[in-house]
């Protein structure tokens, strides 16, 4: 399909604001028409793998009808395209219908539009330019998971690239807890794998490139569990394995699953999306739950203050017996049974904004 920037102009489908009629005179050539005040929309955008919409108008004057419009584009497209519905007028606006322009790759899309008359004499060009500018890339790692030491866990990458331009892919193992080790295969194709050998936390970063430019590095945090254990994001499937059948499986609310072990207060929540462990409350005792921290995000402190991280509360107090995560709350680690003791660390920032230490055991600035 060709792109052409204007591609019919017809009866009804173009405004046109008269300034003057009349028929042309007798005798002699009649000058060429005269082509003003060229207006378009956009005049600059990004890259795009769907097509741009662009409209624009011209004014114009003529001694003779006017019988087609002409335009040529940097694309290699020419369009003539005739005019229908204006005989008799010599001046005036011509409003240009939407049409479609490819979106990519990044350039100086530039046309040159001229009318011809009924004589044949075809109109000054007038010159529009289009600025194309490179869309940014983007790369998504997916979600964190948890698994288990030499299992093959695939690292499936979402990529954005509407540049209209080749993608490279690369993996990488970009941090790990002390004493941990894993390995990555396939890490510059889109989907690679990773076999970890040893329990710990585990980063790994996934990043785009298309020969120009590069996209950010965007990392998933993996946790490799002991045996017998789950965690956040560990799959259904591990959950399942580990805790054996939930005694009620509920549609808790939008995108959650709430599996409840026991009775209805010690349960685990899983996310839709990612169908994985998102959240539990662990009130009978009875679940296998875990939490590790890694051990590079952390101040090395050994108390809890408003200068901690989110791993740094879990060295610090171990595994919480209820956890949950809210947009407008962040992270509630609790420590009790009736939800009087817990800590709040900011999804944003990944740091401690506050607790409360009722029952006294929590670990806090001295």
């Amino acid at each position: 399909m060709k792109h052409i920037i204007f591609l019919a102009i017809t009866a009804g489908v173009f405004a046109l604001v008269s300034c003057g009629g009349g028929g042309g005179g007798a005798g002699g050539q009649s000058p060429a028409p005269i082509v003003t005040n060229l207006r378009y929309t956009p005049e600059s955008t990004t890259a795009s793998s769907a097509d741009i919409a662009v409209s624009g108008s011209l004014k114009f004057t003529s001694s003779v009808d006017l019988v087609s419009l002409k335009i040529s584009d940097s694309d290699g497209n020419t369009s003539i395209s005739p005019i229908s519905g204006i005989s008799g007028l010599r001046s005036g606006t011509i409003s240009v219908p939407s049409a479609s322009v490819k979106g990519a790759p990044a350039r100086n899309y530039t046309f040159n539009i001229s009318l011809v008359d009924s004589n044949g004499s075809e109109s000054n060009k007038l010159v529009g330019q289009i600025v194309i500018s490179r869309a940014p890339l983007l790369a998504n790692a997916g979600f964190d998971k948890a698994i288990y030491a030499n299992s093959v866990t695939l690292l499936a990458g979402e990529t954005t690239n509407e540049n209209g331009t080749p993608t490279n892919y690369l993996w990488t193992l970009t941090n790990s807890s002390t004493g941990a080790n894993g390995s990555l295969t396939n890490s510059t194709s889109k989907t690679a794998s990773f076999t970890p050998t040893s329990t710990g936390v585990f980063s790994v970063g996934f990043q785009i490139s298309d020969g120009t430019d590069f996209s950010t590095v965007d990392k998933a945090r993996i946790t490799v569990l002991p045996n017998g254990k789950f965690s956040l994001f560990s799959s259904t499937a591990n959950l399942i394995s580990t805790q054996g059948a939930a005694n009620s499986v509920l549609n808790w609310f939008a995108g959650v699953t709430r599996y409840t072990y026991g009775n209805i207060l010690t349960y685990v929540e899983i996310n839709n999306s990612c169908e994985c462990v998102v959240g539990w409350d662990n009130a009978n005792g009875t679940l296998n739950a875990i939490m590790l921290p890694a051990t590079w995000i952390t101040n090395g402190q050994t108390y809890i203050s408003l200068t901690s991280t989110f791993d740094d509360v879990v060295r610090i107090q171990g595994t919480p017996i209820k956890y949950s995560y809210s947009g407008w709350q962040g992270h509630q680690l609790v420590y009790d049974n009736i939800g009087q003791t817990y800590v709040e660390v900011s999804g944003a920032t990944g740091l401690v904004t506050g607790w409360s230490n009722d029952n006294k055991s929590l670990k806090l600035t001295p």
